[in-house]
């Protein structure tokens, strides 16, 4: 079991400004390398005030690269249509020789649709649909790129003539790839193709993800790749406290917040009728409580006793990387680090050999 940290880079103006943040989530992330975390995270966002003011994950990082030892760094997202392959594969291989070879290239697709109205306006009718064979078509460009000297390229997206990228990445043959899985047949392609697997319980129940997870590690090894390299990770909002009553009253307005913010930019997901029928409080989406959220196991608050047994109905169906959200929805920097280190000091220990 593997055990991140993950950040959103939240901003509410009202507490503090986003150089604050960005200071406290680099403290935070020196901290979690201090508590034998493996390995942050945070994600690639445009347009969304206040939730997260994270448009340069690989900046953050290499910051973050500077202040750090051991901990690994990886974008949780980057959203590869909005980017041409070679910058991506440039700026990520100076991370890779700047942290002295701790990256994880987190890659997907995109969810948002001004995001592909700006940055490609006009090419997608529906970008989630799409969206996908560029997707593949940058993987290919983005391993090339760090794997040879020079090379060209014909695609259907992007053609070119005797590219020589630089700098080449320390991790040979290169960084590994972890794909945000949504979309119910990613868990089949992707694990087919061998990358590592992103999924989140913060918008939908842990039955889900477990079933997902199930999916993954089936196709992984009907594909014939080795099973302990196979790996799936959740995203988790997480607050361990001395009691369960008091890590739900502290964690519960910062994570109604956060889900509010969710709901406002990227809404309602469709999801199975016959399945939401089946587990009752599924209807976050329309009328969320935290009572609802704990009942589907979609956050991760309680004290380390609490937070080891969902970890473990967790990791009974091969999820075997929680990323933990400490820093949410305005929670104090004090109250994040407290949580951290309880976290570290009594839950971590249980899954490590």
């Amino acid at each position: 079991m593997k055990f991140s940290v993950f950040f959103e880079i939240e901003v509410l103006p009202h507490l503090y400004t986003e150089a604050e943040m960005i200071e406290r989530c680099l403290q935070q992330m020196e901290i979690a390398d201090d508590l034998g975390f493996d390995a942050a995270w945070t994600v690639e966002h445009h347009f969304t005030p206040e939730y997260s003011h994270s448009t340069s994950p690989e900046m953050f990082f290499a910051a973050a690269s500077q202040r750090t030892k051991q901990i690994r760094m990886g974008a949780g997202v980057e959203l590869l249509p909005l980017h041409h392959p070679i910058h991506l594969a440039q700026r990520w291989a100076w991370l890779d020789v700047l942290s002295g070879g701790r990256v994880n290239m987190g890659i997907g697709r995109g969810a948002m649709q001004n995001e592909f109205d700006l940055f490609r306006p006009g090419m997608f009718e529906n970008h989630h649909l799409e969206s996908r064979a560029m997707f593949f078509e940058w993987i290919e460009i983005l391993k090339k790129a760090w794997t040879e000297d020079t090379f060209s390229f014909d695609g259907k997206f992007s053609s070119f003539e005797d590219a020589q990228p630089l700098p080449k990445p320390i991790q040979k043959p290169h960084p590994p790839f972890y794909a945000a899985g949504g979309s119910p047949d990613s868990f089949v392609l992707y694990a087919q193709k061998g990358m590592r697997m992103l999924g989140q319980a913060a918008v939908k129940p842990l039955f889900m993800a477990m079933e997902e997870a199930r999916t993954y590690h089936q196709s992984w090894n009907a594909a014939g790749h080795d099973p302990k390299e196979a790996e799936f990770g959740l995203l988790w909002g997480t607050h361990c406290a001395a009691t369960n009553e008091e890590a739900l009253k502290t964690a519960t307005d910062p994570v109604m917040w956060y889900v509010s913010r969710l709901q406002r930019f990227f809404g309602p997901r469709s999801v199975n009728k016959e399945k939401i029928a089946e587990f009752k409080g599924y209807d976050w989406w329309t009328d969320p409580s935290m009572d609802k959220l704990v009942a589907n196991d979609m956050v991760l608050a309680g004290d380390p006793d609490h937070c080891t047994r969902l970890i473990q109905k967790a990791e009974s169906a091969g999820i075997n990387h929680i990323l933990c959200q400490f820093q949410i929805g305005g929670l104090r920097h004090e109250q994040a680090v407290e949580s951290m280190q309880l976290f570290a000091r009594e839950v971590m220990p249980e899954f490590k050999a």
